[in-house]
């Protein structure tokens, strides 16, 4: 049977019950469909979930603390952390970077204005090393320490506060919700000397600083206060505690090679301090991602199997409609292999027309999905960047993956029909 033969036949059978083979086409493409929906929200709520986790929580950082000695009520720190405790942690195999942190260590609180509102908070106030924060600085801002110049303290915030603005206190107040670009360049003060719910703590020192806003940050180990440079604390602190020497309360270290997280992690340890890292928190992210993409996957298949049984209960009505078909291609010199690739051939025109009608049908829906949901949520840093991934390679292993389903759904009643004698499908049809 030549292939113009094949194509006649394959265009006569498909056309001869269109209402049949509309009916095939329109289940397969309601299944491709609901599989594209599945694998787009995969891909793009819980792919993207996981790597803001990864991005959150790098699994080689670590944060160092001195232990504490708990008496009654009080934590005492039992050593301290110095330029030269930084030195020896920087200087471990595998630590591309020991940033040290300290806390400000005198009563302030903050003022400012937020679209024409004023604010007035207490606040805390961390200083950190620049290079912790590099990525995080916008634009022309810079992160650094400069004695001799008079711009304002440059700041970088946590975006845990600007969630938190726009997932409840613009709502409180009746205030738009602000995205984070909004935030970089805003100005705010800084009164040194007393707190807003304690007052002053009796030293006679004050000030008042001008802060700017520099960047944001969705460190989880920075989520501790508005972070200045570590310079701006120590001589802060030294201006109004009156001691000097630079003092820190902990040190964020990078290490570069994975496979030595724990090597450092002994070693510090064995320096005396407690280290705490992200392995555990983002363990339990990952964990929680494989159930929800299992459960997706379930779903998925659970859209699959019922398309399949449709597509096999389908083509049984087909082939025992069409036994005398069968029989008489048989007869008139059609070899079984002939008959087989006909069926094959048509089963597969059906799979990719159903599928491809259903991916075409998906793919604007869910783009318009993503764009509109997207722009009813509030900015927050935790939100993935697509709600519904899609690319090329996912619509092709949809329409694959349709016409390997409608084939082995197909094909145990296909050769069936065609294993029987000619004679017995004539005379039975």
């Amino acid at each position: 049977m030549t292939c113009s033969k094949m194509l006649y036949l394959l265009r006569a059978n498909l056309g001869e019950q269109k209402g049949r083979t509309l009916t095939a086409v329109a289940v397969i493409a309601v299944a491709a469909a609901i599989v594209m929906v599945m694998v787009s929200v995969g891909h793009g709520v819980i792919g993207g979930a996981l790597r803001k986790a990864e991005e959150a929580f790098p699994r080689g950082v670590l944060l160092a603390r001195p232990k504490t000695l708990n008496v009654a009520m009080v934590a005492l720190q039992t050593r301290g952390v110095d330029d030269k405790t930084v030195e020896r942690i920087r200087a471990l195999p595998g630590v591309d970077l020991a940033a040290p942190q300290t806390s400000l260590r005198m009563p302030l609180r903050i003022e400012g204005e937020i679209l024409g509102q004023s604010a007035v908070s207490d606040a805390v106030v961390v200083g950190i090393d620049p290079a912790m924060v590099a990525g995080d600085v916008r634009g022309p801002h810079r992160f650094e320490y400069d004695e001799a110049s008079s711009q304002p303290i440059p700041v970088i915030v946590p975006k845990f506060f600007l969630d938190m603005y726009n997932l409840a206190y613009a709502d409180s107040l009746g205030l738009p919700k602000v995205n984070e670009d909004f935030v970089i360049g805003k100005s705010f003060r800084m009164i040194i000397g007393e707190t807003y719910l304690l007052g002053g703590d009796g030293n006679s020192r004050s000030a008042v600083l001008e802060c700017r806003v520099v960047g944001l940050t969705s460190n989880p180990s920075l989520m501790s206060g508005i972070l200045i440079p570590v310079g701006h604390a120590a001589a802060l602190n030294r201006w109004y505690c009156g001691r000097g020497g630079a003092s820190y309360t902990a040190v964020h270290i990078k290490v570069g090679d994975l496979r030595r997280v724990d090597e450092v992690t002994s070693a510090v340890t064995a320096m005396g301090f407690a280290v705490e890292g992200n392995r555990e928190t983002i363990g339990k992210f990952l964990f929680m991602g494989r159930i929800a993409a299992g459960v997706v996957t379930l779903f998925g298949a659970a859209v699959a199997l019922i398309a399949a049984i449709s597509v096999y209960n389908t083509f049984s009505l087909v082939m025992r409609e069409r036994r005398g078909e069968v029989g008489l291609l048989r007869a008139v010199g059609a070899t079984r292999g002939m008959v087989f690739a006909l069926f094959v051939l048509e089963v597969a025109t059906v799979a990719v027309a159903g599928s491809a009608l259903g991916v075409a049908a998906s793919w604007p829906l869910l783009e318009w999905a993503n764009s509109a949901t997207l722009m009813r949520l509030p900015p927050m840093s935790f939100l993935p960047d697509r709600l519904f991934a899609l690319n090329g390679w996912m619509a092709l292993a949809c329409t694959g993956g349709a016409v390997v389903i409608c084939e082995l759904a197909a094909l145990p009643v296909i050769a069936r029909t065609i294993r029987r004698p000619p004679a017995a499908l004539v005379s039975e049809n």
